[in-house]
């Protein structure tokens, strides 16, 4: 694989993962309950600032590339990717 190509699939896979964390409140609603709760709430918001500062998200490039080096489907491995970016 070229430089190129890695970058893009870097850049590609980080993407997926970056909009299924901000996606997870759709996927759990328990997770949405924190909002409505005001002690929560600042948990949530604290959870959320460290979740979604950015980065190249290289611990879920690795889960989903292994995934698909050993013959899975990349894509279902993103929510165990989300877990580990967790």
């Amino acid at each position: 694989m070229e430089r190129h190509q890695f970058d893009q699939l870097l850049k590609q896979t980080a993407q997926t993962v970056e909009q299924a964390l901000l996606d997870r409140e759709v996927y759990s609603p328990s997770l949405a309950l924190l909002k409505s709760d005001p002690c929560l709430s600042e948990l949530s918001k604290a959870q959320n600032y460290s979740l979604m500062a950015g980065g190249k998200r290289i611990r879920p490039v690795l889960v989903m590339q292994v995934c698909a080096a050993l013959g899975g489907e990349s894509q279902s491995a993103l929510p165990f990717a989300c877990a580990i970016e967790m």
